[in-house]
């Protein structure tokens, strides 16, 4: 998952001018879609990831990369974020 996420950012950072927006899931998928965002955010180009689900419902991998990004500096979550609906949180480039 760590390294699908990697490649995942290397690949949008080749074709890419501008944010990122990732969509991610739960399980694996979501676990990769969450770590890419995180790759991308520490090269400095803005991300904004949005959850299929709300946070405290998310299992496996993509639990894990939720909780690991949280404890960044460039993850900073909007004030609008609600726990009932599925979340969007934006990764900062800036630390």
């Amino acid at each position: 998952m760590e390294n699908a996420g990697r490649i995942l950012a290397w690949h949008v950072r080749d074709v890419g001018n501008g944010e990122a927006i990732i969509v991610a899931g739960n399980g694996g998928n979501g676990g990769g879609g969450l770590a890419c965002a995180r790759h991308l955010a520490n090269r400095g180009i803005p991300v904004q990831v949005v959850l299929d689900r709300p946070a405290a419902e998310l299992s496996g991998d993509a639990a894990h990369q939720y909780t690991f990004s949280t404890k960044w500096d460039s993850f900073s979550p909007p004030a609008s974020i609600r726990s009932q609906t599925p979340a969007t949180r934006r990764y900062s480039s800036t630390h």
